[in-house]
């Protein structure tokens, strides 16, 4: 657990922030460390759980609340997620990314990305996902994920996956100059898996 408060955050890639309705209140210097880590390149996932039964839609009004409650971090260009982002692709095939619940909602800050290489140091959910991770000591999950049972919690899986792979590697995967290489080398991973087919049935 990270005490946003007194603890060096710098060398932390991904910060999950599990909210209520409101930010915590935080002094100016608080709120100065953080626009910092943003600006160097770190990224937080705010989970406003308190939110997450009820927003199973989204609206002008409430999306409006939303931005206002992230105003005084100095956020104020929260986006939905355009369906091609790099987070529906970084390791896992993604159309929606579902925790606990699973409303559709995901939003991004799209400011300063030209300083960024282009990725959001921003995440906003409503989803609850570490209650969909959380096991305890026997290794069985802690709560339900509802509505859409162990399917939906695989899901969850792929997205804590994929946004680990995001703050580690930014938009590597949606880098058009790399496509060429990716295709040839799963053209050669094929012919191999082929050729030890092959091996196998001969034996």
């Amino acid at each position: 657990e990270i005490d946003i408060i007194r603890d060096e955050i710098f060398y932390f890639p991904l910060i999950y922030w599990q909210i209520s309705g409101t930010l915590p209140d935080l002094n100016e210097k608080v709120i100065k460390k953080i626009k910092h880590y943003f600006s160097s390149g770190g990224i937080i996932l705010f989970d406003i759980v308190d939110f997450s039964k009820s927003y199973t839609n989204i609206n002008s009004e409430k999306l409006e609340y939303i931005r206002r409650v992230f105003s005084v971090l100095g956020i104020d260009n929260l986006q939905k997620i355009p369906k091609d982002h790099t987070l529906t692709k970084s390791y896992y095939l993604l159309k929606n990314f579902p925790g606990r619940w699973d409303n559709r909602i995901l939003l991004l800050d799209n400011d300063g990305l030209d300083q960024k290489d282009g990725v959001n140091s921003v995440i906003v959910g409503l989803n609850d996902w570490s209650a969909a991770w959380a096991k305890d000591q026997n290794n069985y999950y802690l709560y339900q994920v509802v509505p859409g049972g162990d399917r939906q919690r695989e899901l969850s899986i792929r997205f804590g996956i994929n946004l680990v792979m995001y703050a580690l590697t930014g938009n590597y995967k949606s880098d058009q100059v790399h496509s060429k290489s990716i295709l040839e080398r799963l053209k050669k991973k094929e012919k191999l898996r082929e050729l030890f087919m092959v091996a196998l049935r001969e034996k």
